[in-house]
């Protein structure tokens, strides 16, 4: 019972945690982004600086354009449809 009580405390401490450094990240840049969010930009900052590539993660607006795009979301979608399904409408 006890290791329930602390792994629930624990949960709910790391909740409180998360919602005031989103909300702390969101005062500071107008955007809202979560721990896996900004973990996923890190890694992607580390990768990119052992690659010698720009840690930049801004987008440019070439990128934006479908063409720039859609031949990686076609390939993801051949080998990992039910991830496509998840994050698109049709």
């Amino acid at each position: 019972m006890a290791l329930f009580a602390a792994k629930s405390l624990g949960w709910v401490i790391t909740f409180f945690i998360e919602l005031l450094q989103t909300k702390r990240i969101y005062n500071l840049g107008g955007h809202a982004f979560t721990a896996s969010e900004r973990n996923f930009f890190n890694a992607y900052r580390l990768h990119a600086s052992r690659m010698g590539v720009t840690t930049n993660i801004d987008v440019a607006d070439e990128e934006l354009k479908e063409e720039y795009y859609m031949k990686s979301l076609e390939e993801l979608s051949y080998k990992w449809p039910e991830v496509v399904n998840r994050f698109t409408t049709d």
